[in-house]
């Protein structure tokens, strides 16, 4: 049974109003990114559908959802279950969404901070040079 769940705007970031420059750049990309999370199984597999063209930037997109994901798994089998009411289903469905969009938001702020870090030591090493 493959389990999907395709992130749109739902986990899309917000972006500091003095936030540094890099971090609102990294941000206002990372909210075109779209991606799925899928379970077969062979296994959990983050793809992404809509690029920005920056594929660090597109990877916090990933690793955002795949450090939750384990987490609404069990909810979206729930939601899925034989005999579960199309209303049921539903309800489920909308709950574990607002779960995981509650998990990747602070998950993606952490690593777009980090990327952020990593890019300016690597500006500042390469002005020695």
């Amino acid at each position: 049974m493959m389990l999907l769940l395709a992130l749109l705007q739902a986990t899309a970031a917000p972006v500091p109003a003095n936030a540094d420059e890099d971090i609102v750049v990294i941000a206002r990309k990372l909210n075109s990114w779209r991606g799925k999370i899928a379970t077969t199984p062979l296994g959990t597999r983050c793809t992404t559908k809509v690029s920005t063209g920056d594929r660090e930037i597109d990877q916090v997109g990933c690793t955002a959802m795949e450090r939750c994901w384990p987490d609404i798994l069990p909810r979206m089998k729930a939601a899925h279950a034989k005999g579960v009411a199309k209303d049921e289903r539903a309800r489920l469905e909308a709950e574990a969404t607002a779960a995981f969009t509650a998990c990747a938001k602070p998950q993606r702020a952490t690593l777009i901070e980090a990327l952020r870090a990593r890019r300016a030591a690597a500006r500042a090493g390469g002005q020695g040079a």
